[in-house]
């Protein structure tokens, strides 16, 4: 499985990409591309991810914009209509995401049904409106709650010849349902899904999920690819990862929240060495510290080591850094349980 680093729309994300590609020498295992939200992205941001593809050959990856019609920012058929446009007009990226819209755990059993039949629909009419050369790295995205919606969703983009698909409809949280979450169902779709696809040739890519704790549950549904952005909203809340590991507050070590819980310099050390990640933005505990950009970079190396790991099968070491950093997550990954 591989890592889609998404930089959303921010300009200083895609900028922090760069510094760290370039400060490792732009050679990554384990990463897919770059995940860009062109709709909601300035011609800036656009430039820099262009470069980023031309300068590292790491596939740009331009997503929907469907996470914004989930939470009630644009309209779907907007949406269709500016991705069409835009489409038509930048024809260099790698993948392009067709428009889709995302069932909640708030909608009801009918308006999931009524999303799913719409993101279909629209997703072939949309196909064969876009530029022909664009065909072959458009990816269509599967949506339901129920295996018969997957398998429906699946089976109209086998019809049309798509070569790739994602899978979207994770479980969702908060009050604009705008945190996507793990639950034993969604893997269980996910799973599935992917079984079917890539015994028909197609990528399977896993939309909105991912921290390196939960990687492990991800790489056992046999997908080719998840994104994230908690390498940097982690960043930005002072948090930063290690392989396998939640987010541990570095800035502010607060020993109330769950949430924020810190992390000393010499806890951090100790998870450091245990987990055998090393990298120039670590080094200094002070820098993690003071620099989000420290964090950041750091945060997506963790990531990338995690991927490895799990790659080798490394499960002394899993096992290891569970029972240190996360006994909870240790004991699910024990039981092989899907994560809730």
């Amino acid at each position: 499985m591989e890592f889609v680093i998404s930089a959303a729309s921010k300009s200083s994300d895609v900028r922090i990409l760069q510094e760290t590609f370039s400060s490792t020498g732009g050679v990554f295992q384990h990463v897919r591309g770059v995940l860009v939200t062109p709709l909601f992205s300035t011609d800036l941001t656009l430039r820099l991810c262009c470069d980023i593809q031309a300068e590292f050959r790491i596939p740009i990856m331009f997503d929907s914009g469907g996470y914004a019609v989930q939470t009630g920012r644009i309209d779907y058929f907007e949406m269709y209509g500016h991705l069409l446009e835009f489409y038509r007009r930048e024809r260099w990226a790698g993948l392009y995401t067709l428009p889709d819209n995302v069932p909640t755990n708030k909608d009801t059993d009918v308006e999931v049904e009524a999303k799913v039949r719409q993101t279909t629909e629209c997703s072939a009419l949309f196909y064969r409106e876009m530029p022909s050369e664009l065909r072959d790295r458009a990816l269509g995205v599967v949506h339901g709650h129920t295996l018969a919606q997957i398998e429906f969703c699946l089976d109209r983009y086998l019809r049309i010849g798509l070569r790739h698909i994602g899978f979207g409809s994770f479980g969702t949280s908060g009050q604009n349902s705008d945190v996507n979450i793990l639950t034993n169902g969604a893997l269980a779709n996910a799973r599935a899904l992917t079984k079917l696809a890539r015994e028909r040739g197609l990528t399977v890519h896993l939309f909105g999920v991912g921290s390196p704790a939960t990687l492990p549950w991800l790489a056992c549904t046999g997908a080719t690819s998840f994104d994230s952005a908690n390498w940097a909203k982690g960043a930005g809340f002072g948090q930063v990862f290690l392989p396998l590991t939640r987010g541990y507050n570095v800035t502010h070590r607060s020993i109330v929240s769950p949430i924020q819980r810190g992390l000393s310099r010499d806890d951090f050390e100790k998870l450091r060495a245990l987990s055998g990640h090393s990298c120039p933005y670590c080094a200094s505990f002070d820098l993690l510290q003071t620099s989000r950009v420290a964090r950041a970079a750091h945060n997506i190396l963790a990531t990338i080591d995690s991927l490895e790991m799990i790659a080798k099968q490394d499960h002394c070491r899993m096992s290891a850094i569970y029972a240190a950093a996360s006994p909870k997550y240790g004991t699910l990954w024990k039981r092989g349980m899907a994560v809730k």
